[in-house]
């Protein structure tokens, strides 16, 4: 993380005050009530873990399901920022105790074990609840085998939990097991350009891959998520490139916008595809044509320029 990044990160009482505020004014006054007291009772309960599944359970019921929208804050974290103006106030009350419950550990392993129990007892939208907050309980690896059951899961809902705008993988998973999440991303069409980090955690392993998952595809004349041009473009060979090309020009509209995003970002460092690029809008006859190679280099990264 960046300096303005890390003196922005929350302590977990921080994250749990911003985030019950939001909940309260998404709420109604019972629901309000409801929660007051329930932090009450985690605060000063004699085993926090033991109740904590408990008042989980009663938590959507209590305070609704209504989206937090425009009072859903950012969650700043060691791992990167949580958004969580699209979660239901019943979700982001469940973090809210579960934050609470973690600022009154002993130690990590005891924190480790309330999480790991609330997500083994949990149904589906606890463990999504758990899944998507995962980053902010500030435990790092030791919680990465619930992230790596979720991504083992039949359940789209909790797999896209993990896998899209969710911090925790791109900070702690290893080079396989990043490249196994945007993979699954793809097979499942979960949208891969919402993985959180891809930009970053691309490398030749996961290219080489997708540009085999498109080549069976295109063989069996199926088509594919337009994001996987995201994780194909940055070490993509020379033939994936005459498809990544064939894609910003004769892809329908959301793959032109993909690929067209990928080759861009692959611009800005990549002097040779620029100048190609360059050459194959100056020689195209067909405006259509011009105008997509155009739209990519007008795309590239601004601190691209002055490299």
């Amino acid at each position: 993380m960046t300096p303005d990044g890390e003196s922005k990160m929350q302590s977990s009482p921080s994250l749990a005050e911003s985030l019950a505020e939001a909940v309260i004014t998404a709420t109604d006054a019972n629901g309000g009530r409801w929660l007051s007291e329930a932090i009450g009772r985690v605060d000063t309960c004699l085993d926090p873990t033991a109740d904590l599944p408990i008042l989980s359970a009663r938590a959507r019921r209590a305070v609704g399901q209504s989206t937090l929208d425009a009072h859903g804050p950012v969650l700043h974290t060691s791992d990167g920022p949580i958004r969580t103006e699209a979660w239901d106030v019943g979700a982001a009350a469940r973090v809210v105790l579960a934050l609470k419950v973690v600022a009154r550990a002993a130690d990590v392993r005891q924190s480790v074990g309330a999480i790991q129990t609330l997500y083994r007892s949990g149904d589906e939208s606890e463990k999504v609840a758990v899944v998507r907050a995962l980053s902010a309980f500030g435990s790092g690896d030791a919680l990465k085998p619930i992230a790596l059951d979720a991504g083992r899961t039949n359940s789209l809902v909790l797999f896209a939990a993990l896998a899209l705008n969710n911090p925790f993988p791109a900070a702690h998973y290893t080079e396989h097991e990043f490249n196994q999440l945007v993979l699954k991303a793809v097979f499942v069409e979960v949208p891969a350009q919402h993985v959180f980090g891809l930009e970053d955690r691309t490398n030749p392993s996961l290219s080489r891959m997708c540009e085999d998952y498109v080549d069976e595809r295109t063989a069996a004349r199926r088509g594919f998520p337009p994001g996987l041009w995201l994780a194909l473009a940055p070490h993509a060979g020379e033939r994936a490139v005459d498809v990544l090309f064939k894609a910003v020009v004769d892809g329908d509209p959301d793959h032109r916008e993909l690929a067209s995003a990928a080759m861009a970002r692959r611009c800005a460092t990549d002097m040779t595809l620029r100048r190609a690029i360059q050459h194959r809008a100056d020689a195209a006859v067909d405006e259509h044509v011009r105008t997509a190679y155009i739209n990519v280099l007008s795309a590239v990264p601004a601190p691209s320029l002055s490299r």
